[in-house]
């Protein structure tokens, strides 16, 4: 193997905000986690590609003892009323893979993109670099 088993990367946005990236193939535990946490000075979300018909949220500025909800997806969210026809209903990988088909194909007979763009892979292969340059000089590197 000629790829990195595990990363992470320290960032810092222009707004001020800091945010830390991870990501591994082989964290024990860890099958399939995809997902984000953040956390904001009034407030927390957090999502997990495994119960991807649900997100937390937690509104307010208490560091301890912060009550989270948990939304449930529903019809009126994005494509799922196509899959389900109730709420907490949970989607599959294989209902993920038909609605991208879908909007790969519209993109193309309607000329507008539908989902990610080229211009996205663009730049994530951007921050990609950057995260590699910092790794190397072993500094901070800026992205535009």
């Amino acid at each position: 193997m000629e790829n990195e088993d595990y990363a992470s990367s320290l960032l810092r946005f222009a707004s001020g905000a800091r945010a830390t990236l991870e990501a591994s193939r082989v964290a024990v535990g860890e099958q399939n986690n995809y997902g984000f946490d953040i956390h904001g000075t009034k407030g927390a979300v957090f999502w997990d590609f495994r119960r991807m018909g649900e997100l937390q949220l937690g509104t307010g500025s208490k560091y301890q003892d912060q009550p989270v909800s948990t939304l449930f997806v529903g019809p009126a969210d994005g494509d799922y009323a196509a899959f389900q026809p109730g709420s907490a209903t949970s989607m599959g990988y294989d209902d993920l893979k038909v609605i991208e088909a879908n909007n790969f194909l519209r993109s193309i007979a309607e000329g507008t993109p539908h989902g990610s763009t080229l211009d996205d892979a663009v730049r994530s292969a951007t921050a990609l670099d950057a995260m590699i340059e910092s790794a190397a000089i072993g500094g901070w590197v800026s992205v535009a």
